[in-house]
């Protein structure tokens, strides 16, 4: 018989640390009681691993703390890192040793030996219905199953529960004996869902996995069938250029005649949208892409030079209207179009005399009629896309609105025509940015200018745009031209034009995006006066002051500069650069700068957020200083899809110096201020929904009126 459990220290070899152990026998069948068997205990617990040892490797318990260690039940001190990792194997060990006796073949095995014999293999019984079937038990291996040598059963655990009587019944039923050895206990069930789990979820990665890689060949697939695509189109189009070169080829041919001039000094096709030409040699990559704002229609090739409309001829109003494309020529455009000019228009000019604006009491309670302007309900779209250039006719008793975009259109709309849709009429004279539109002649013809390098009149008598001046190359087949040899003809294009008003419409000044300046006088069939390179970066604006001797001109250089004409007056462009009289540094690029009428101030439109009027900026010297202006706080940031502000005069010396100049801020507006910068009106309302970005006064002193062009072709008037 086992002895009682006792709690003992014991190491298990010579110089090893001492663990809590149960003693379990005192002996193990040797005769000098050498040899006792133990079983030790993890956390507090005894364990189901048994082992014999020596007798002097156990030390009985004392109640004394030995090495740090001491009874489990003693403390609860925090244990070694070691400690903890030792511990936590002998657990793994008790679990794996628990499991094994709580088999179904260990409990089958395990029977009490207290002297009972073990039971029959076959239990037949004929006072029950039912049959019993109990299997023999097996013999276990002792170390195994923990038994001794003498066949005595040890404990497995503590708490273990040895199989008396009533664990066997005297009658089983068969039925429930044969459950117990076919099916598995709840751990093997539960194991065996876990395995059968676990192969399905492999099988569903393998599946994912599989279908990524569908994915994957097929996005593949894709991407070469994207590329051969690529490929063919990049054939095709070299195709259609190879094409396009032998057409030019032949164009050229035709052109040069006989002798089959084909160098360098042939035509230059500007390069465009359509262009299939390389740039010319030594084209900067900038002047290229300002080359390109001369394509605008994509859908027929390059016919004339730098794509404009035709090769300079006069243009009848049906070509005009007809250049304008099918969406807005519709049944009858083309005839009303002629009727307005050759009737409404007409009479406009011929039967209505335009007085001068000096004739009207025009300072008489300006400001209260200055207060009484009020937005037209109406907003009209007058050209296809975005305007940059807007003037009023100077007519009193009509008010005729034009305006230029950015495709080169030109509308015309008498803004008081009954309905809505009379009175508007579009036309193309040219093929990019419209700039400037100034009416001459007491108006009786309309100048305008534009990014494709030409200058166009508009002459209502005879009912034609008639191309005045163009930018040409250094081409032998253009020596004809008025502008022909013109400085950076083949990149450079026009930004601005400044009529000499001395001349009555017949002189006027050009700057370009190349930073030059030229005077051209159409008295002497479009002579280039003067080509001189004023600043090394775009002038957006020239002015020229009412005495006639300076002219100011600002731009991307952030510099306003003032020019006498007597010293730069020179046609020869190559002469010694020209100095300034006076400049005034902006900080920022300058949008435009204008003289008023008066000639006393100066006003700049600057990307610093500022409109700043220089006092006689014109008799200045040097460096204009600071207390020589007034500047005006205004948020000039439009973006890249806006036309830039610019503030400008009103055109009539009797007046009084005021400017108009758009406002972003919300609620949208246009606001009026005097010479001295001091705000005078400020217009608001539903009507202004958009920007007004070009805003002008007409002309005429006696007739107070405000138009302002916004970036989709609309304009609002305040009257």
């Amino acid at each position: 018989m086992a002895a009682a459990a006792q709690f003992v220290w014991a190491r298990d070899g010579v110089g090893s640390e001492e663990y809590p152990a149960h003693l379990l026998a005192d002996e193990n069948g040797d005769s000098d009681g050498s040899v006792v068997q133990i079983r030790w205990l993890v956390g507090g617990f005894p364990s189901g691993n048994v082992v014999h040892l020596p007798r002097e490797n156990i030390r009985f318990d004392t109640g004394r703390r030995r090495r740090g260690r001491q009874a489990p039940a003693a403390s609860n001190a925090p244990k070694s890192s070691v400690a903890k990792k030792r511990e936590g194997g002998m657990a793994t060990a008790r679990r794996c040793t628990d499991a094994r006796a709580s088999s179904p073949q260990a409990k089958r095995a395990r029977v009490k030996v207290k002297g009972e014999d073990p039971l029959p293999e076959r239990v037949a019984s004929t006072s029950t219905k039912h049959e019993y079937d109990v299997e023999t038990p097996t013999k276990v291996n002792d170390t195994a199953m923990g038994l001794t040598t003498n066949g005595v059963v040890l404990e497995a655990v503590t708490s273990a529960i040895t199989m008396e009587e009533e664990c066997i019944p005297d009658a089983v039923p068969s039925a429930a004996v044969k459950t117990e050895e076919d099916d598995t206990d709840d751990e093997d069930v539960a194991r065996h869902q876990m395995e059968t789990e676990n192969e399905r979820l492999k099988s569903e990665i393998q599946q994912l996995k599989r279908e990524n890689k569908a994915l994957k060949r097929g996005a593949d697939g894709a991407t070469d069938k994207l590329v051969e695509e690529n490929k063919q189109l990049r054939a095709e189009i070299g195709q259609l250029k190879a094409q396009l070169e032998k057409a030019n080829d032949a164009v050229g041919e035709e052109t040069n005649g006989e002798d089959g001039d084909d160098d360098d000094d042939d035509e230059v096709v500007f390069v465009g949208t359509n262009s299939s030409s390389d740039p010319p040699a030594g084209t900067t990559a900038r002047e290229q892409r300002r080359s390109r704002r001369g394509a605008q229609n994509p859908d027929e090739p390059d016919q004339y030079y730098r794509n404009r409309v035709n090769d300079g001829s006069d243009l009848s109003i049906t070509d005009a209207v007809q250049l304008t494309g099918t969406k807005w020529v519709k049944e009858g455009t083309v005839d009303a179009a002629v009727n307005f000019v050759e009737d409404d228009l007409h009479d406009i000019v011929e039967h209505m005399p335009i007085p001068t604006a000096e004739a009207g009491s025009s300072q008489d309670g300006f400001q209260g009629r200055l207060n009484q302007l009020a937005l037209d309900d109406e907003v009209q779209r007058i050209v296809p896309d975005r305007i940059c250039s807007v003037a009023c006719h100077p007519s009193i008793h009509k008010l005729l609105v034009c305006a230029g975009d950015k495709q080169g259109h030109i509308g015309l709309w008498n803004a008081d025509a009954s309905a809505a849709t009379e009175g508007k009429h579009i036309f193309k004279p040219h093929s990019a940015h419209v700039r400037s539109l100034d009416w001459v002649g007491n108006g009786t013809t309309l100048l305008s200018s534009s990014h494709d390098g030409t200058v166009r009149l508009f002459d209502v008598h005879k009912g034609v745009f008639e191309e005045i001046f163009a930018t040409y190359d250094a081409s032998k087949q253009h020596e004809a031209k008025p502008g022909y040899n013109t400085v950076h003809a083949e990149s450079s294009y026009l930004h601005c034009l400044e009529v000499d008003q001395a001349s009555n419409g017949k002189c006027f000044f050009l700057s370009t995006s190349e930073g030059t300046v030229m005077h051209v006088d159409t008295r002497t069939r479009a002579t280039v006066t003067m080509d001189r390179k004023l600043s090394n970066e775009k002038i957006n604006t020239v002015s020229l002051h009412p005495e006639g001797n300076v002219i100011a001109t600002a731009g991307l250089s952030r510099v306003v500069e003032l020019w006498d004409l007597r010293m730069v007056r020179d046609r020869n462009y190559l002469g010694p650069p020209p100095v300034p009289i006076a400049c005034q540094n902006a900080g920022k690029s300058i949008n435009s700068a204008f003289f008023s009428p008066s000639g006393r101030k100066l006003l700049t439109t600057t990307q610093a957020n500022k409109l700043e009027i220089l006092e006689d900026a014109h008799l200045a010297s040097g460096d204009i200083s600071v207390p020589s202006n007034r500047s005006i706080k205004h948020c000039n940031q439009t973006g890249k899809w806006l036309s830039t502000f610019v503030a400008k005069w009103h055109p009539s010396t009797s007046m009084g110096d005021i400017f108009v100049v758009g406002n972003i801020e919300k609620p949208r507006g246009i606001e009026v201020f005097d010479g001295e910068g001091k705000l005078l009106r400020e217009l608001r309302g539903k009507p202004l929904h958009a920007v007004a970005s070009r805003c002008c006064f007409h002309p005429n002193a006696d007739k107070l009126v405000v138009v302002g062009g916004n970036s989709s072709g609309r304009v609002v008037v305040a009257r």
